[in-house]
């Protein structure tokens, strides 16, 4: 399960799925740090000019629909108080596709550098 911490009025990315066009559920939580009624803001991003299409109140437990052709789809919260984001659904994340290629890139880039420099 995925933790984070939102400062009160931080407008934070919670979610960024890149190139992923499964749909599917995304469901969080949002507890307050002090025990109070969250309140504060969602907005919801995607596609390849990434602006915000909905915007939602923030709510102790929090659920949207990704669709198919969802492929680049991001979450902003922006909340009142400080607040924990607890996802209960899990996400193959950008920046864990980022990684992944850029391992996969240089494994490639020292598969061709090693036989040149074994000459």
């Amino acid at each position: 399960m995925s933790e984070m911490f939102v400062n009160a009025g931080e407008r934070k990315r919670v979610l960024w799925l890149l190139s992923s066009s499964m749909p599917g559920p995304v469901r969080f939580d949002a507890l307050a740090e002090d025990g109070q009624q969250v309140s504060g803001k969602i907005e919801i991003g995607g596609g390849f000019s990434g602006r915000v299409r909905e915007t939602h109140a923030l709510a102790p437990e929090n659920e949207f629909r990704k669709g198919f052709g969802d492929a680049n789809y991001s979450i902003w919260v922006t909340p009142d108080q400080d607040v924990r984001i607890r996802f209960r659904t899990a996400h193959f994340r950008a920046g864990k596709l980022v990684l992944v290629m850029g391992l996969v890139l240089l494994a490639a880039l020292a598969s061709s550098l090693v036989p040149a420099l074994t000459r």
